[in-house]
């Protein structure tokens, strides 16, 4: 976790703010995180500034005004391989792979279709 820290703090300005993403990681990525970095007398922290989590998938499922929503988009699945195909129109490679997923996810969120819920503080 350290090494994570300092990477965050390397790349993330002093004035900038960050946001940990995880594709249905409310569930296991984002909570265990949460919790190593806030159990008491933990060794390990989170850098002050990473302010928010957010889950795509949750975003997209809850939020009916997202473009992503099942409501507007007819997807059938949100598992991060067809909503990735559903926005970029080409299949998903060696999805579950960490660097694949991460650039997946990044790729979806910054779509005109999910930006429609940036603001939706309930969702960060």
């Amino acid at each position: 976790m350290n090494r994570f820290a300092i990477f965050l703090n390397k790349h993330i300005g002093t004035n900038e703010r960050a946001i940990l993403v995880a594709w249905n990681g409310a569930s296991c990525d984002l909570d265990w995180i949460y919790r190593l970095t806030q159990v008491p007398q933990s060794k390990l922290s989170l850098p002050q500034r990473v302010k928010y989590f957010l889950d795509p998938y949750k975003a997209i499922d809850k939020c009916v005004g997202c473009r992503l929503n099942t409501k507007h988009s007819g997807l059938k699945s949100y598992s991060l391989s067809s909503v990735y195909e559903y926005v970029c129109k080409c299949s998903l490679s060696n999805a579950h792979c960490s660097l694949i997923d991460a650039k997946a996810q990044a790729t979806i969120i910054l779509r005109k279709e999910f930006r429609t819920i940036w603001r939706k503080t309930n969702f960060l």
